[in-house]
């Protein structure tokens, strides 16, 4: 039976290593994450199945959401969890 897959996004975050350990313990699911450094701490997880490092989107957005997007058209993702505030370009105006 094949894992449903979440994509984590942050993976430099402490905050998406906890979600990455609490969902990994369940066995449930496949766990990616997306992270803007090759060093990030929820890329040595055991839990973490695959990795993705994309632009940072500090450094530039629109590359940054078409980078995403180009992972999630790759793939069928159960949940897309944006773990800080950084996740969030400014494509409001806001």
């Amino acid at each position: 039976m094949e894992k449903n897959k979440i994509l984590i996004l942050d993976g430099d975050h402490k905050n998406c290593l906890a979600i990455v350990r609490h969902l990994g313990q369940a066995h449930l699911y496949e766990i990616h994450v997306v992270a803007y450094a090759r060093k990030s701490i929820s890329f040595l997880s055991k839990y973490t199945d695959r990795k993705f490092v994309i632009t940072s989107p500090k450094k530039d957005p629109d590359l940054y959401l078409k980078e995403l997007l180009q992972i999630l058209a790759n793939d069928k993702y159960l949940v897309l969890i944006p773990v800080s505030f950084i996740s969030f370009p400014d494509m409001f105006g806001a």
